[in-house]
């Protein structure tokens, strides 16, 4: 009888260490604050970061640029449009009687934009010193006009 006492002992004793060593803490035993007010608040945060990126990403880019940035933009596509040959996109950048003939880059080699300066905007017409070089010569600096109608973007004209 004496052996099955101490059996009984060493189980009780057991299941004390296994779950109820803490002392009536249902923690286990640590005691200290939650975590839960620390982790409501980081995600709170992190959906805020979320939607002011996703609110970025999604506003029409002509929203973030100043009109300066638009009219450097116009030039370096005209570049381009230039270096493609592309009729089609030379008629959504420049005026509806822009004449290709007298543009500002001459030549029909490939042009390159070598920098967009002194951008002077005056209500909905601005001008620029762009400066071009075409097959590697020197590169020219012209003025070049800039007009746009309402919402329209910057087009370069004659």
């Amino acid at each position: 009888m004496v052996h099955s006492e101490t059996r009984e002992r060493t189980t009780v004793a057991d299941s004390d260490r296994a779950g109820n060593d803490s002392g009536g803490d249902a923690s286990g035993g640590r005691g200290g604050p939650s975590a839960t007010p620390f982790l409501v608040a980081l995600t709170i945060v992190v959906v805020g970061l979320v939607a002011l990126f996703v609110v970025d990403m999604v506003r029409p880019p002509g929203e973030n640029l100043t009109d300066d940035d638009m009219i450097a933009r116009v030039a370096n596509d005209y570049v381009q449009v230039h270096n493609a040959d592309d009729t089609d996109a030379f008629a959504r950048i420049t005026c509806s009687d822009f004449d290709l003939e007298a543009g500002p880059v001459q030549g029909d080699g490939e042009a390159e934009l070598h920098g967009v300066r002194d951008i002077a905007v005056d209500g909905d017409t601005a001008t620029a010193v762009v400066d071009v070089s075409v097959d590697g010569a020197s590169s020219v600096a012209s003025t070049w006009n800039f007009t746009r109608e309402g919402d329209d973007p910057w087009r370069v004209c004659n």
